[in-house]
């Protein structure tokens, strides 16, 4: 399925949305390995730190 809108995080074209958050995002602000936007991937890694 194609997404059209803009990325919330960058403005740029949109990919898909964060299954998470729910936040459309490209391919540069999305994380690969987890499907997940950056913002939810970091919050995710800094909890596995704690």
């Amino acid at each position: 399925m194609t997404m059209l809108g803009m990325c919330t995080l960058c403005g740029k074209p949109a990919a898909g949305s964060c299954p998470l958050c729910g936040k459309m995002v490209c391919t540069g602000c999305s994380n690969p390995m987890t499907n997940v936007c950056r913002i939810c991937s970091y919050g995710r890694n800094e909890r596995r730190l704690a």
